[in-house]
């Protein structure tokens, strides 16, 4: 075993070697622009990380364009509202053929609730029990018409000493910092996936990942640069694909950071009155996109059409600032990690028209994260919500409270007791038109703190193989195993 070891790993290690073992059509290299420092799946947030996860783990039920529908789990009741049995499948086995466990339910179920990465918080849970091996129930302090979005952001894995099981469609057969290699794993009752074998393959600056791109092999990008899109539009091996992304991206005001002048909601409205959306999307993005007047993006239930960006207006944000005490402006520090960098330096030009002066910090993708957790004044990111706008919301926005998983997401030490309430308000919501309602409230209230200043929606720009395809998502994910041939067949 230590000689297998160690040949998967130096088979890894070497340029396209795994990438060569079988036919074009059924293995992929993804270059990506980081890679999470661990494989646990409540440890990393980012959209990159939550790709490889969905890969590798399964949650009890998963969302999909179509609904919430078995997964783990075969089957689920909800008993009274308060109260969801779930009943895992014979067929849900980890990648070593052990079976999935109410156990492995249970300790999941507590990881997400108290990890700083995971995008289930399971608020407000009362109690987990496993009934039975292959039965758990969970109970909730109050009825909650979203839980089983919530189970669908749970992903169950396994821990042996430092490794993670899964039970997806992907096991893990190697990883280095700069690499992690994914082969397809068979499973009961489930189809096999196209691929047979994936390389997730970090490219740490612009000119290396233009150096990847120019290869004989020919690889997937998921965040290219501009400079990657132009290298490759022409080249038959590539295509470019441009889609609504299903995300928004923002400025966050970091409340527990020391936010200097921006901590009053006069000079936060000045910011937003000082940028010209409509300009910033058409020179500042990769692929284009739509100015946003809400936090809630396109596509997601909650979202507002009549909610649209607000004009540019210099003279009253101005007037703002002056009124805040500030009529010469301030500076103040714009973290930003390298895909929004082009972004940021068209905001502050923008800005700096006001009074505003943004001096535009920039940091490598693991530097940024570290940095707006709780160290950033100020900061330019991107969010996805899924179907469903509420969970995301509470995660982001709610005030921090890891013991009863609240806040989950909560980075910039945002409070608001009205906000908190009226998350509540939401949870409790049973009919689909209370729920719409409820998030438009949110939407209201968050809109008149701006603890984020909403900026676009983003077009997503992605380079694919010629011969491959991927189903467009609203959660943004990069899903290996839905990959197809371009000509539609599995």
């Amino acid at each position: 075993m230590p000689g297998v070891v160690a040949l998967v790993v130096a088979t890894l290690l070497v340029p396209g070697a795994a990438c060569r073992k079988t036919s074009p059509e059924r293995t992929l290299e993804v270059l990506v622009p980081l890679l999470p420092a661990t494989l646990d799946p409540f440890a990393d947030s980012r959209l990159v990380a939550r790709s490889i996860f969905t890969a590798i783990y399964e949650p009890l039920a998963e969302e999909t364009a179509f609904g919430i529908r078995p997964a783990i789990a075969e089957s689920w009741t909800n008993p009274n509202p308060e109260t969801w049995v779930f009943r895992i499948s014979r067929d849900a086995l980890f990648h070593d053929g052990t079976p999935v466990t109410g156990r492995d339910v249970v300790d999941a179920a507590h990881a997400s609730r108290t990890s700083r990465g995971s995008l289930a918080a399971l608020a407000d849970l009362k109690s987990i029990e496993v009934l039975d091996e292959r039965t758990v129930q969970f109970r909730t302090h109050k009825p909650a018409e979203d839980f089983l979005l919530t189970v669908s952001a749970v992903f169950v894995p396994r821990k042996t000493g430092e490794a993670f099981q899964g039970s997806g469609p992907f096991r893990i057969v190697a990883q280095t910092p700069d690499r992690v290699l994914l082969r397809r794993h068979p499973r009961p009752g489930h189809p096999h996936p196209l691929l047979e074998e994936v390389v997730f393959r970090r490219f740490s600056s612009p000119a290396e990942g233009l150096r990847l791109l120019r290869r004989r092999e020919v690889a997937a990008v998921i965040d290219p640069t501009p400079a990657m899109v132009e290298e490759v539009r022409d080249d038959p091996r590539y295509r470019v694909v441009v889609t609504e992304s299903g995300g928004l991206s923002y400025l966050a005001v970091g409340f527990s950071a020391d936010p200097g002048p921006l901590g009053d909601v006069r000079v936060r409205r000045a910011l937003r009155l000082a940028i010209d959306l409509p300009e910033l999307v058409r020179t500042g993005l990769v692929a284009g996109g739509t100015p946003s007047g809400q936090l809630i993006p396109p596509g997601a239930f909650g979202f507002d059409p009549k909610r649209t960006a607000s004009g540019r207006n210099l003279a009253e944000a101005r007037r703002l600032l002056a009124l805040a005490g500030l009529p010469r402006g301030f500076d103040t520090d714009l973290d930003v990690n390298p895909n929004g960098h082009r972004t940021a330096v068209i905001l502050a030009r923008q800005a700096a028209e006001a009074g505003i002066r943004l001096r535009v910090a920039l940091h490598t993708s693991d530097e940024f994260v570290a940095r707006i957790d709780g160290h950033s004044s100020l900061y330019l990111y991107s969010w996805y919500v899924g179907q469903d706008a509420g969970q995301a919301l509470r995660n982001a926005f709610h005030t921090k409270d890891l013991s009863r998983g609240l806040g989950s997401l909560n980075r910039t030490g945002f409070s608001s007791s009205a906000v908190d309430l009226a998350f509540a308000d939401l949870t409790a919501a049973t009919r689909p038109e209370d729920r719409l309602e409820r998030l438009r409230v949110l939407s209201d209230l968050l809109d008149a703190e701006l603890p984020w200043i909403p900026l676009f929606s983003a077009r997503e720009a992605r380079i694919l193989p010629s011969w491959l395809d991927l189903p467009r998502r609203a959660d943004g994910l990069f899903v290996i195993a839905e990959a197809r041939l371009a000509d539609g067949r599995r």
